[in-house]
């Protein structure tokens, strides 16, 4: 359990809110569960991270607390000692270990890396609601919570979004094109055309490309959904087309 929602790096609200029973008999909130990734100060000096899962959110609860008993039915061995708690993992290997203060077992944390994943997380969460919102800009999320616009939005006024390149992509402009001057006289003179495909998803026919061609003189526009990138096929049906507008 825990009462800090920014260690959790996956976090899912609890509607309606559950309650915890704890030691002292008192019933305290519980608002969401969740991830939360630790990095463990080993004895021999070593770190380790260990992901943290089914982790409670109970933003009353005075410290945070680990559950032997949750740590047992993953299958980690607990062993207690004078000197501390040590967390085994099926191989034998000491993943976590708790020093004894008084009568509580403090785990070790590595404080630096800590705080590195605590920053890294920060920066994500707010870069997942600017793509939740469809790339919407800053000044507008900050909008979104000042006024309370949106219920439960955990998002950090005060936090960076980063550099977003579909952004970036969207916004670049491409240089026109240079008028043309190409004049035709009839029909089929000059035509355009353009293929695009194939596509990551089909069409209700089937198709996977999309064929279009353009006669100058006409402006007769023809475009055909295709199963396979076959031009040369729909020639014969845009002379037919061109043919009979011109009639």
């Amino acid at each position: 359990m825990s009462n800090n929602r920014s260690l959790f790096t996956q976090v899912r609200d609890l509607d309606p809110a559950e309650t915890v029973t704890l030691g002292d008999g008192r019933d305290l909130e519980v608002k969401s569960v969740g991830t939360v990734v630790l990095e463990m100060l080993l004895p021999d000096g070593s770190s380790r991270r260990c992901s943290l899962q089914r982790v409670l959110y109970v933003p009353k609860l005075a410290y945070n607390l680990v559950s032997v008993s949750r740590a047992t039915e993953a299958e980690k061995t607990v062993t207690f000692s004078r000197k501390g708690c040590e967390f085994l993992n099926s191989c034998g290997q000491t993943i976590a270990f708790a020093t004894k203060q008084g009568s509580l077992y403090h785990l070790e944390l590595c404080r630096k890396s800590q705080e590195s994943v605590h920053a890294v997380q920060k920066e994500n969460k707010e870069r997942l609601w600017h793509r939740r919102f469809g790339h919407l800009n800053k000044q507008s999320l900050q909008k979104l919570v000042k006024k309370e616009l949106v219920n439960r939005l955990d998002y950090d006024t005060s936090g960076r979004v980063g550099i977003c390149e579909s952004c970036i992509g969207g916004k670049q402009s491409k240089v026109p094109f240079k008028t043309s001057t190409t004049k035709t006289s009839e029909p089929l003179e000059l035509v355009h055309s353009d293929l695009c495909g194939k596509m990551g998803e089909k069409s209700v026919g089937g198709a996977e490309y999309f064929l279009t061609f353009l006669d100058h003189h006409t402006r007769c526009i023809l475009s055909r959904g295709r199963t396979k990138p076959s031009v040369l096929s729909e020639t014969g049906r845009l002379k037919w087309k061109i043919e009979l507008v011109d009639d």
